[in-house]
This record gives C-alpha cells, sequence and structure tokens, in this order.
C-alpha cells in the first residue's frame, strides 16, 4: 500500500481485524483456503463432502489429522461399523482405518477421507457400502476388492 493517509488507515484496520478472533478466522481460511469446497464429480450433497475434513478430538485427546500422515485414503467410523471394518480390509494396502469416538460426530456414522484431508464421503444414518464403494471408485479401482 501507499504510505499515504488512505494506505495507512487501511494498514490499521486490516491490523485491528486481524487482533480480533473473527478477524484471525477470516484471514487464516482466505490464505490457507480451508473453507474452499472442492466439486468432486459424482459426489454425495452432503455439506461437507469436498471440504478439509473437521479435525475431531478423539477420545484418547488426540486429533484426528494426527492419525492421517501414512498418505493413503482413510475410512474414519464412529459407528464401529463391521461391515465398514471389513470393506476396508479389502483394500487395506490403500485404504486405511480408524474406529473412533468423538464427543460431537456433526451428525455422521462414518466418513471417508482422501489422503489430502478433504471429506470424499459421508454416512449420516445407517452406513452402506455400495455408497462408500462409490466414492471410493473415483479415485481407484476396485476390480475384485472391496
Amino acid at each position: 500500500m501507499r504510505p499515504d493517509p488512505a494506505g495507512k488507515a487501511i494498514s490499521r484496520l486490516v491490523t485491528d481485524l486481524m487482533a480480533t478472533e473473527d478477524g484471525t478466522a477470516y484471514f487464516v481460511n482466505k490464505i490457507w483456503g480451508i473453507s474452499r469446497r472442492y466439486d468432486l464429480v459424482g459426489a454425495q450433497a452432503h455439506p461437507l463432502v469436498g471440504c478439509s475434513m473437521p479435525d475431531f478430538q478423539l477420545e484418547d485427546g488426540s486429533y484426528l489429522g494426527s492419525k492421517l500422515h501414512e498418505g493413503k485414503f482413510m475410512t474414519v467410523d464412529f459407528s464401529s461399523s463391521q461391515l465398514l471394518e471389513e470393506a476396508t480390509d479389502l483394500v487395506q494396502n490403500r485404504v486405511g482405518y480408524l474406529s473412533c469416538f468423538v464427543k460431537d460426530r456433526l451428525g455422521m456414522n462414518a466418513m471417508l477421507l482422501r489422503p489430502d484431508g478433504v471429506v470424499a464421503w459421508v454416512a449420516e444414518d445407517e452406513v452402506k457400502i455400495d455408497s462408500w464403494k462409490l466414492a471410493l471408485s473415483q479415485w481407484m479401482i476396485l476390480s475384485g476388492e472391496a
């Protein structure tokens, strides 16, 4: 910005805004793209699909983000679905599985995360393996697996 009075006023305004919690959140969102939603072709209409995953705090005090260091898809199961665990076991070399409990699971029973932490699929009610497979098949061939 130019060092004229208007530029200085804008600089002070932005500095004051960034000193607030809401202002900081706004700029972090803009810079890091946290609130950006990717349009995933063929994806379900759930509001979290295509967005960065919520970093849930798990019952052991750790956070979900700390469990995603393997660089592969991750099925996160809040409902301990045996069907979902078995389906994930069939592709375990490419898809991780985590059964966990969180305080507020935002109405979800399970979700599939891409390696970059973007939500690819959500089960709100009953876990439907066919919809999980469909979401996963957008990125990998499942021939004979799952």
